[in-house]
């Protein structure tokens, strides 16, 4: 297992990066880059290998459910953008939250949980990975309480409905633990998520729950 956690330092070149993973102890990362800059990415990705380090993911946060079209187009195109990057730089996966029907983008809505949602899920991210065609990385979603996935069930109907063999699982065990139920049954809830989630995984957010 590799640990990594985001660095609240400027890092200007691969140099100072690297440095700043080691002080840490991190042998993870997250991605540096914002852009697809050709000649950025093979410098970092070169000091990533060079120095032992993974790339575990790169952000793609946005709504691309959005109600608002010129919000969901944007969105789709950052979608793209960044599984991009993280196919080029050879992160782990790109991760984004499926996104909300409503304003918030990360926000709950009444209509986030139906069928025709779901569907919308489904639809969108096939053409984000048909899109981008990656070869190297996952296009992968956060589970988030109030919207898909929001449960293994949920996460497993996608994965089938998606269809895709570059769509994997992001896990973040915390959104998961959504009612009293879940928070007193967390052990269980994390032996669930590795058991039947598990050979799809390729990036996991840590967090201090009892096993």
């Amino acid at each position: 297992m590799r640990l990594g956690g985001p660095l609240f330092v400027g890092c200007p070149d691969p140099d100072h990066w690297i440095a700043a993973l080691r002080r840490r102890g991190y042998s993870a990362a997250y991605c540096p880059l914002e852009r697809l800059d050709h000649t950025a990415i093979r410098a970092y990705a070169d000091a990533a290998q060079e120095a032992g380090v993974v790339i575990a993911e790169v952000g793609a946060w946005s709504n691309p459910l959005s109600p608002d079209e010129e919000t969901r187009r944007l969105a789709l195109e950052k979608c793209r953008e960044r599984l991009a990057l993280a196919d080029e730089i050879g992160a782990r996966c790109c991760v984004n939250i499926a996104g909300s029907r409503g304003q918030r983008w990360d926000g709950p809505h009444p209509d986030n949980l139906t069928p025709d949602t779901f569907d919308l899920v489904v639809e969108t991210v096939r053409g984000i990975i048909d899109a981008v065609k990656p070869t190297r990385t996952f296009y992968t979603l956060e589970p988030m309480p109030w919207m898909y996935p929001n449960s293994v069930e949920s996460y497993l109907k996608l994965i089938e409905a998606i269809d895709r063999k570059r769509f994997a699982v992001h896990l973040d065990p915390v959104n998961l633990v959504c009612s009293p139920r879940r928070y007193y049954n967390n052990g269980a809830l994390i032996r669930e998520c590795f058991a039947r989630l598990g050979p799809y995984v390729k990036s996991c957010r840590a967090i201090g729950m009892a096993l």
